[in-house]
């Protein structure tokens, strides 16, 4: 019969392992916001990829719903330099909620003539449902620039 203790080392490697969920660059939101806000907001667009090269503009948590599943956002839609359609990626694990304003258009790709202008930043004001609520989860400005 093998000792219990002999495996022991394996078991600390594995759970180790499993709490290894590493979470994307950016910054973490400190929630100040947690109310809902006052005024009408309409859905903002969600997409479902962000491709490697896509620009990611900063947006602001303005608060959310009582029940943690509605996140409502302030997010960077565009500026005067190029032809943008404000969209927002949304990651969400176990650990984290990962939100970046990721628009789409003419201007939208680093490299690209007339890339982005932050001096003259446009945004929207907008929600974003959760599939589960925030809960202790970190709020992750998602930061895809950064290199």
């Amino acid at each position: 019969m093998s000792s219990p203790l002999r495996w022991l080392p394996l078991l600390v490697v594995v759970a180790s392992l499993v709490g290894c969920q590493s979470a994307p660059h950016g910054e973490v939101d400190p929630l100040t916001s947690t109310a809902s806000p006052t005024g009408t907001f309409s859905p903002a667009p969600v997409v479902t990829e962000l491709p490697a090269n896509r620009v990611t503009l900063s947006w602001t948590l303005l608060g959310m719903s009582a029940d943690g599943r509605r996140l409502f956002i302030t997010y960077g839609v565009g500026d005067g330099c190029a032809d943008y359609e404000g969209h927002v990626y949304v990651q969400q694990t176990s650990d984290y909620v990962a939100i970046a304003s990721a628009p789409t258009g003419s201007g939208a790709v680093f490299g690209s003539p007339g890339g982005t202008c932050p001096a003259m930043l446009k945004t929207a004001d907008g929600y974003v449902d959760l599939a589960e609520p925030l809960g202790t989860r970190k709020l992750i400005h998602l930061d895809q620039n950064a290199g």
